[in-house]
C-alpha cells in the first residue's frame, strides 16, 4: 500500500498505478498458493522464474507469456523489491543477485497507419462533419485529429482541457502538456484543422475535449470503443496508440530532425524516439525499386 502511495504522489499515469497493483497482487497470490511458510529472506532468482510460469498457467495461454509481458512483470517486480530495500533502514534486504538478469525482447516495429489508411480516415471525418450535427461527432473528430497531429498519449488526451489550447499565432495553437514522468511540453497543430469542431465544443460549454454528452470526463475505455467503432466501418486494423505511431512516422518521413521528433512525443530517450527512423520494410523495397 506504501509503495503504491508512492506512485500515486510521483504522480505516474493511473494506468501505469493499475499495471504495478495488478503485477503486485499476482505476486503475492503466487506466494501464497506456492508456498506454506514464506520468508522474503529466501525469496530466490528461480522465485521470480516460477512466478513467470505461474502467470503463463493462471493467463490459459498455450506456451509462454510474450517476451513484452514478461518484461514488464520483471520491471514492475524489480522496482518493487527495491522500495523495500530502500525502506528498510537496518539494511537487512539485498535483492540486487535475484534480479541480476535481463528479459531480452524482440524491437518493436511501430505499426502506425499507412497513408491510404490516414487518408480514409480524414475524408470520413470530414464527411461526418458535413451530415452530422450532433456534438459527439464533433468531440470524436476533435479527440482523432489531435491524436493524428500531435501525437499525444492516451492519458494525455483525457486530460486535455479546451483552455490547454491556446492561440500561438493566426495559424497555430500551442498545447501545453505535463505528460509522463512529469514532463512538460509544448506541441502545435494548425489551426484550420480542428476550428470546426473546437468551436462548436465552445459553443457548447466543453471543459474537457473527451467529455461526455452528459459533462463526465471520458475513460480509456470509452476512447477505445469510439476509435474502434470507426475503425472497423473503414476496415482499418489499429489501435489508440497507432495514431502516435503515425504523426512520429509522418516527422520521420519528411526527415523532420530526431531530437524535434522527441521533443514532440515527451520521450527522455533519445532512443526511444530512434525505432521511428528504422525504415519500414516497405521503404526498403521501394527504394531498391527505384533506385533500379
Amino acid at each position: 500500500k506504501e509503495f503504491i502511495s508512492l506512485l500515486q504522489i510521483t504522480n505516474k499515469s493511473r494506468n501505469t498505478i493499475i499495471s504495478y497493483k495488478n503485477t503486485i497482487n499476482s505476486f503475492i497470490c503466487y506466494i501464497k498458493e506456492e508456498f506454506e511458510c514464506f520468508n522474503i529472506n529466501n525469496i530466490k532468482k528461480s522465485t521470480i522464474l516460477s512466478y513467470f510460469e505461474y502467470k503463463n498457467i493462471n493467463l490459459k495461454k498455450q506456451g509462454e507469456i510474450s517476451p513484452f509481458t514478461k518484461k514488464l512483470l520483471f520491471v514492475h517486480l524489480k522496482t518493487f523489491f527495491k522500495y523495500i530495500e530502500s525502506e528498510n533502514e537496518d539494511k537487512l534486504y539485498d535483492f540486487s543477485k535475484i534480479f541480476d538478469f535481463n528479459i531480452n525482447v524482440p524491437k518493436r516495429i511501430p505499426k502506425g497507419l499507412e497513408q491510404k489508411e490516414k487518408d480514409i480516415l480524414l475524408k470520413y471525418l470530414d464527411n461526418l462533419l458535413i451530415n452530422s450535427n450532433k456534438i459527439t461527432d464533433y468531440r470524436n473528430s476533435l479527440i482523432i485529429k489531435i491524436f493524428l497531429f500531435c501525437g499525444l498519449r492516451e492519458q494525455e488526451m483525457i486530460n486535455l482541457k479546451i483552455s490547454d489550447l491556446r492561440e500561438e499565432d493566426e495559424e497555430t495553437y500551442v498545447i501545453y502538456l505535463i505528460g509522463k514522468g512529469d514532463k512538460e511540453r509544448e506541441v502545435f497543430i494548425k489551426k484550420s484543422l480542428i476550428n470546426f469542431e473546437l468551436n462548436e465544443l465552445i459553443e457548447k460549454e466543453y471543459k474537457f475535449i473527451c467529455e461526455t454528452s452528459s459533462g463526465k470526463q471520458m475513460d480509456g475505455s470509452q476512447i477505445y470503443r469510439m476509435l474502434k467503432s470507426i475503425y472497423n466501418k473503414l476496415n482499418i486494423k489499429a489501435n489508440v496508440h497507432d495514431l502516435r505511431h503515425t504523426f512520429a512516422k509522418s516527422l520521420s518521413y519528411k526527415n523532420v530532425d530526431i531530437t524535434v521528433i522527441k521533443e514532440l512525443l515527451g520521450h527522455s530517450s533519445i532512443q526511444t524516439t530512434a525505432i521511428y527512423t528504422n525504415p519500414s520494410r516497405k521503404r526498403i523495397k521501394s527504394a531498391v525499386i527505384e533506385a533500379f
